[in-house]
């Protein structure tokens, strides 16, 4: 299907970006508008009717071409089912009475009506307002009801729907060892998601961190919101580092 084009003829995102990866909240409607092949897509459909589709949180056109031909669909997210509950509705947070402010985000919501601890702290809580605020901010769940049935409980409620837990996405393991046959015999690996990206306060602590451990280490980063490299760390890491550790950002 053809990608649609933006402004006069070129599509508006950052860099070379294809995905919402690497793009700011206030961005993502730059990328709603090239990837909306609603004709393209129903066309589609009409031409070789599925039994399901499942769709992204972009495509959130979907559900009415799937009802317009009698086809079931299902909003596949990444996102665990306890922040999607702490969220809310898509409505609350287009009309969010209940959060004026950044400190309504650091409370459990009053629809989460059992002891929980889900909330932001005070620092990310500021974030997370302003991306609710912010201009182009547009079930199922990555988890397993054994362990988040409560929240998965709430999401029935608060959606009218269905929601099937279908636990954690396994890495492939196989092609791992095949393209790193040595890597997984000697290294710990941890990892913030493709998607993240680190603010730069988060980064020095970070660092600060991996320099006290005095372990060898490798280190790939993505450099958030385009900040020079010689403010992503502390003053003197790199060299500090220099005989342990590889950066690559």
């Amino acid at each position: 299907m053809p990608l649609r084009a933006v402004g006069k003829g070129k599509v508006k995102l950052i860099g070379d970006a294809t995905g919402n990866r690497g793009l700011s909240p206030n961005s993502v409607a730059n990328l709603v508008t090239p990837v909306s092949l609603q004709a393209s897509f129903e066309k589609l459909a009409r031409e070789d009717l599925p039994d399901l589709i499942l769709f992204d949180f972009i495509q959130c056109w979907i559900p009415g071409i799937a009802a317009k031909f009698g086809v079931s669909s299902g909003y596949f997210s990444v996102y665990s089912a306890s922040t999607l509950a702490f969220i809310g509705l898509a409505n609350e947070l287009k009309y969010p009475q209940m959060r004026m402010k950044p400190e309504d985000f650091t409370v459990v919501p009053e629809w989460i009506r059992f002891p929980s601890l889900v909330a932001h702290r005070p620092d990310r809580a500021a974030v997370m307002f302003h991306n609710m605020n912010s201009p182009g901010v547009s079930g199922k769940s990555t988890d397993h009801r054994k362990f988040k049935e409560a929240y998965i409980d709430i999401l029935e409620e608060l959606y009218q729907k269905p929601v099937f837990p279908i636990g954690l996405l396994p890495w492939n393991t196989v092609k791992d060892k095949i393209n790193h046959p040595d890597l997984p015999n000697w290294s710990d690996a941890f990892k913030f998601g493709t998607e993240y990206r680190m603010h730069v306060q988060q980064a020095h602590e970070l660092a600060h961190g991996i320099e006290l451990s005095k372990m060898s280490f490798i280190w790939i980063l993505r450099n958030p919101e385009g900040q020079d490299i010689s403010e992503l760390f502390p003053t003197g890491f790199l060299d500090r580092i220099s005989d342990r550790g590889i950066v690559s950002i």
